[in-house]
């Protein structure tokens, strides 16, 4: 196979740039090389260290770069993590050995580049995930998830947010919602750890069979996810026609805030919770009772979940990320802190 190289229009910042190693995935393997760009004063020519795809085909090469992308989209929890980068758009992917010109791949493409710290990850993840067809659609279907809708991680943190982010007024914006949970869920329906529904995983009493959820357990045990194991749950609206209906699972989070009702869930209750809003909602005929209280935090919850399952299944949470026990000494530090500063202004307005 004849190996071509192409500018990828990623950039990496100096302090990675030093460190960058050959990463190899199905079919390509990824350098990284000086680039004299003709265009003084661009990003480019400014930094001169870009990722560069190395593949058989501009076609691939696109491929390749989608992956990348998918996978950034994976890391941050929400698509666009580039203020400059249009939604759903990759950098132009520009031959450097050939004449290549067929616009058909990628002549939507914005002519741009873009530099970010979390390349080295993302191309790890984008080679590790090019060598299972199944793992490709999973995270190529997560991204498309987070175009349809999806928030960042700081926006849905309490302590940054301070005031609740109220259900939304129009009908399309909650049509697109129902569609980016029902999105996610699919993400994860796509590698076997969905809530079997039907007919079947229920009794005659209406009990759940012992057997789904053995099942259930077994295949989040194989990728580390253990049935103790809980995910963090944003319920932060007052009680609405979804919670009633489903009532608040797991155990309370702590935070002293009224509109706060956040939980931790395990995983076999948050995803069987994701499984029924998803077919309550919008999957099949639309049910509007339920649509009409559907919010972020909702969408939230669908999107981190299958986050977390396609990070766990692809390899990299346990390394890359922040364990749930540090998370939880995190969380306690930050809600110290919160709380000393909810005395002292309380202690401020009774002195006055």
């Amino acid at each position: 196979m004849e190996i071509n190289r192409y500018r990828s229009g990623y950039c990496l910042p100096h302090e990675e740039a030093t460190v960058f190693k050959k990463e190899t995935g199905a079919g390509f393997f990824i350098t990284m090389e000086d680039i004299e760009d003709e265009k003084k004063g661009t990003l480019r020519h400014l930094l001169k260290k870009e990722i560069i795809i190395n593949t058989s085909s501009l076609k691939k090469a696109v491929e390749v770069s989608r992956l990348i992308y998918a996978s950034l989209c994976l890391i941050d929890g929400c698509s666009c993590p580039f203020l400059f980068l249009e939604q759903d758009k990759i950098p132009k992917v520009i031959p450097l050995d050939t004449d290549e010109t067929d616009l058909t791949f990628n002549d939507f493409m914005q002519e741009s580049t873009i530099t970010i710290s979390e390349y080295p990850l993302a191309i790890k993840i984008a080679c590790k995930v090019s060598r299972n067809k199944r793992d490709i659609s999973s995270l190529l279907i997560y991204k498309t998830a987070t175009c349809i809708h999806s928030n960042s991680i700081d926006v849905l943190d309490p302590f940054i947010t301070t005031e609740r982010i109220k259900i939304p007024q129009y009908t399309d914006d909650k049509i697109r919602m129902g569609i980016a949970i029902v999105t996610y869920y699919s993400s994860i329906d796509n590698l076997g750890f969905a809530w079997g529904g039907g007919s079947s995983v229920y009794g005659k009493s209406g009990k759940i069979h012992k057997e789904n959820r053995s099942e259930l357990y077994r295949r989040l045990k194989k990728i580390g996810i253990k049935n103790t194991d809980t995910i963090s749950w944003n319920i932060r609206n007052k009680k609405t026609i979804v919670t009633k209906k489903k009532g608040i699972k797991g155990f309370p989070v702590g935070y002293k805030l009224p509109y706060v009702l956040d939980r931790r869930y395990t995983f076999f209750n948050a995803i069987r919770e994701i499984s029924w809003l998803r077919s309550s909602v919008l999957a099949h005929k639309i049910d509007q009772r339920y649509l009409e209280s559907i919010s972020i935090y909702d969408v939230a919850n669908a999107n981190f979940l299958a986050r977390r399952i396609l990070l766990q299944k692809f390899g990299f949470w346990e390394k890359y990320f922040v364990s749930e026990k540090e998370k939880k000494s995190e969380l306690r530090k930050k809600k110290k802190e919160f709380q000393k500063w909810i005395d002292s202004l309380e202690s401020g307005i009774s002195k006055d």
